[in-house]
């Protein structure tokens, strides 16, 4: 067994050249690089450097702009000067950026390190996907960007928790040595830069013959497809939620203390591809052959799910099961959004649609960044209201379901196969190879988009045959949609997701204010600062009350308590001669903490007893709360003697009481 094993896996290999397997490596320590500089980039900037969250957005928005609209010039660059070259440069333009990211603290250096890092990874990002297609046969190809996108994921997934594990977890620690994080990026870059130079074949030769000014040219062509723009403008509010996994997720995990102290925002930045690796192999068989734009509302739907989640909750584990629920969404989402635009673009320009399927990322992922920014800013640091962020963020997606199901009512091409007459050659057993006729549809057997110069379908292999005619075949109309879930109609669907939104932002708003906690100094007018240690409060109170009265107790610690312990102790008088005998008093505590809860408790105490009433008020998660704890204590019933004596027995009218509290309390300044 074990020699068959070892066979496979090497034969796996020997499939494809080993300039392949280089390529592969340079992306994964790339994407390591990359997304271990974005769990912390934006905690650096904000908490370490003091920049506003308005100012952190602006520092994101300019790096992604760089990152997603450099790749429209940088093909056409690589190809002109040919790949290694560009590679090159742009892993030393990326090392300039990590390694400045470092050194810098002014504005004017931080961009000057953004628009170098931006650059770079700009122009590195087309090049490896464009490689893999000069490297590998058609029939190889399903399987090569399968291993290219668990590359991907894979250096997303292993390089930031390993820096996690060592550096250590603890988020002020990482915060005061988050150059490390820049520099270990800037060595991942320098081997990539080592492996290019030493081992790196060429993927392509240069093309002095290539001009640049084409690629500006094609790119007017495609957007000035005004049903394609207004696509592509919609799809961009799926990434507009999107982009706050890299930028604001991590502050709303820090500053609202939603993870324990050892959870940092490298373990935070794992679970999103932990998700996709685990999880994608098993979703796309359960989803393939389904109706795209289905999909698309289906993924939205579920990303918007664990959104509303992560925002409500204020339990470790359902924070990250909404990580998990939007990772979901996210991988049945987009993928699906490309095989729509494979469906709806004209068909002698899908592959040009195609290769700007990826503008809404960019689109989305500035706009939530630099818009995401002023709203992190002055709704959740400034109004403390971080459940209303996230309602915001969630009601983009509700839109772009509603935009997306407009889109494919009034734009959405949904034709019959047209096959024009065929006279030679004469098929066997009645039918012609699919590209023969030119008749390319999706695959029948699993459906997948087919390519005009293939008789056979990429995914499955199968051979796609259409039947033979002399005259043109009959117009069919198109199958009718199955919507899902539930088989709700597209209306049913644009009606609910209208009213979830005013719902949503209502219930946010309804829900309150959660503590925003600041982990740096003050200097910069920061309303909030914690320590790394809880600190303790005690407060205890006598009193007397007669039956019927009560006591009211406004207590504060001075800072945001974690929970408490208020404890409510009397001692009823002693029996009387006998047989007369003192009946227990009865007394109700009722504690209402700053987060607007009220408990309660009510207890009698045995014949000359003592008795005793706790309420334990413990916050779920990390979740801590500044102001007054009211507590108010009240003699419900003072037991009567019995058997009443008369003048010879002692009268009960009240009672003696002793109160405490003990609590735990985050200092802020």
């Amino acid at each position: 067994m074990e020699g068959e094993e070892q066979t496979e896996e090497v034969s796996l290999f020997k499939q494809f050249p080993r300039n392949f397997w280089v390529i592969n490596a340079l992306e994964l320590l790339e994407r390591g690089a990359y997304y271990g500089t974005m769990a912390i980039l934006a905690v650096h900037l904000h908490d370490n450097l003091d920049y506003s969250a308005a100012d952190t957005g602006l520092f994101l928005a300019i790096l992604l702009t760089l990152l997603y609209f450099v790749p429209l010039i940088g093909a056409a660059l690589a190809e002109k000067v040919g790949y290694r070259r560009t590679l090159i440069g742009a892993f030393m333009a990326m090392a300039v950026g990590y390694t400045s990211l470092g050194l810098f603290d002014s504005f004017e250096l931080i961009i000057f390190s953004i628009l170098f890092l931006g650059i770079g990874a700009g122009a590195f990002k087309p090049i490896i996907s464009a490689s893999i297609a000069r490297m590998t046969r058609e029939d190889q190809r399903n399987q090569a960007y399968a291993i290219y996108y668990w590359m991907i994921n894979l250096g997303a997934l292993v390089v930031p928790w390993t820096f996690a594990a060592i550096m250590g977890s603890n988020i002020i620690d990482l915060e005061a040595n988050a150059e490390y994080v820049f520099f270990a990026s800037t060595i991942l870059v320098g081997l990539n830069l080592a492996i290019t130079f030493t081992i790196l074949e060429d993927p392509a030769p240069p093309n002095p013959e290539k001009k640049i000014g084409e690629a500006m040219s094609t790119m007017v062509t495609v957007l000035s497809d005004v049903k394609f723009t207004a696509l592509l403008l919609i799809y961009a509010g799926f990434w507009f939620m999107f982009a706050m996994n890299h930028s604001y997720l991590p502050l709303y995990m820090v500053h609202f203390l939603k993870m324990p102290e050892w959870f940092s925002v490298f373990l935070l930045a794992g679970f999103n591809p932990l998700t996709i690796v685990v999880a994608g192999p098993y979703l796309s068989q359960k989803v393939k052959g389904k109706d795209s734009l289905n999909l698309m509302i289906t993924g939205i739907t579920i990303f918007c799910i664990g959104l509303m989640l992560l925002g409500a909750t204020t339990i470790p584990a359902l924070f990250l099961a909404g990580i998990v629920i939007f990772s979901l969404g996210e991988f049945i989402t987009h993928p699906n959004f490309i095989a729509y635009v494979s469906k709806i673009a004209p068909k002698d320009k899908v592959a040009v649609y195609m290769g700007y399927a990826f503008i809404p990322s960019g689109i989305g992922y500035v706009a939530g960044s630099y818009v995401g920014g002023h709203l992190f800013g002055s709704v959740a640091e400034g109004w403390e209201r971080p459940k209303l962020f996230w309602a915001i963020v969630t009601c983009a997606g509700f839109m772009t379901i509603v935009g997306l199901i407009w889109y494919d009512k009034k734009y959405g091409r949904h034709d019959a196969m047209e096959v024009e007459a065929i006279v030679e050659p004469e098929p066997v057993d009645g039918e012609l190879a699919a590209a023969e006729v030119g008749a390319m549809e999706d695959c029948t057997a699993c459906g997948a988009a087919l390519a005009e110069d293939s008789d056979t379908c990429p995914a499955c292999g199968t051979l796609i045959t259409v039947p033979h005619v002399h005259e043109p075949a009959p117009e069919t109309p198109p199958p009718k949609k199955k919507w899902m879930p539930f088989s709700f109609t597209p209306n049913h669907i644009v009606v609910i997701s209208v009213l979830m939104i005013p719902v949503l932002l209502m219930s946010a708003w309804s829900a309150g204010t959660n503590t925003y906690f600041e982990t740096d100094d003050d200097d910069k007018g920061k309303h909030r600062k914690i320590t790394d240690e809880l600190w303790e409060y005690t407060w205890d109170e006598d009193g007397y009350l007669d039956e019927g009265e009560e006591d009211e107790y406004d207590v504060d610690s001075g800072g945001a308590a974690t929970g408490a312990n208020v404890t409510l102790t009397w001692t009823d008088e002693p029996n009387g001669p006998p047989p007369q005998q003192n009946e227990g008093d009865t007394f109700r505590l009722v504690v209402a903490p700053p987060n607007g809860e009220e408990y309660s408790d009510s207890d009698t105490n045995g014949n000359g007893q003592e008795g005793e009433i706790t309420i334990t008020v413990d916050f779920p998660g990390q979740e801590a709360w500044e102001g007054e704890w009211t507590i108010t204590v009240i003699m419900v019933s003072a037991g009567p003697q019995s058997p009443n004596l008369g003048p010879l027995g002692e009268t009960d009218d009240g009672n003696n009481y002793e109160l405490e509290l003990d609590m735990q309390y985050w200092k802020i300044d």
